[in-house]
């Protein structure tokens, strides 16, 4: 395992109180739970508060698009860097969440966490990501999780298709992250085509 390295198991973790926002060892990286309710009729639970999470940045977010996705079990999708800021939670299933540094001027840079999500109850509250421009982003998902995990994210730009997909390999030998699977499904036509993490920092550094 690489140095730079740091795993999560999020449902242990212990949030606190308000905000209910805690920033990780990678600047930039929040994670967020708030209180979750349950009675007879079911549960609720607020995702993010907008003002608090701005006030723990230090800066305005603004949200431009949100959207869904589903991955199967078995699927590793590639550590994806657009220019944006992201809100991601995880609501069903078992999912890994891969942050890796990309910043060349960051204390971090180069440094990744992997979180590990257990949302395969209703029961359990749900856990969010902030995840500030300048940090690459990846999902796992284990083959042993019995259910698909469907992930709903907010970016602060919107989709552009000059920047969509732009990222690094999951399987980069220099960033050496360890994935709990092997032979993953993975896209051939966007992830393989995926650059190593120094050509990435080589074609894109100067714009982060």
């Amino acid at each position: 395992m690489s140095d730079y390295s740091e795993v999560v198991v999020v449902n242990e973790m212990e949030v606190g109180w308000e905000p209910f926002i805690v920033e990780q060892s990678i600047k930039g990286l929040f994670l967020i739970r708030r209180p979750f309710y349950k009675d007879n009729r079911g549960s609720f639970q607020e995702i993010v508060r907008i003002p608090d999470l701005e006030k723990k940045v230090g800066r305005e977010i603004n949200f431009q698009q949100s959207q869904l996705s589903i991955s199967r079990p078995g699927v590793i999708r590639g550590i994806h860097v657009e220019p944006q800021d992201k809100l991601v939670t995880p609501l069903t299933g078992h999912m890994y969440s891969v942050v890796v540094d990309v910043r060349p001027n960051s204390s971090t840079f180069k440094k990744w966490m992997m979180f590990r999500f257990d949302n395969t109850s209703s029961e359990i509250s749900k856990t969010s990501l902030f995840i500030s421009k300048g940090l690459g982003n990846s999902i796992c998902v284990p083959y042993e999780s019995p259910q698909e995990v469907l992930y709903y994210y907010s970016v602060t730009e919107v989709y552009n298709p000059a920047t969509a997909g732009r990222g690094i390999r999951y399987d980069d030998t220099e960033l050496n992250i360890p994935w709990p699977i092997k032979n993953p499904i993975i896209s051939k036509d966007r992830d393989t085509s995926l650059p190593s993490f120094s050509e990435f920092i080589e074609r894109y550094g100067e714009d982060i």
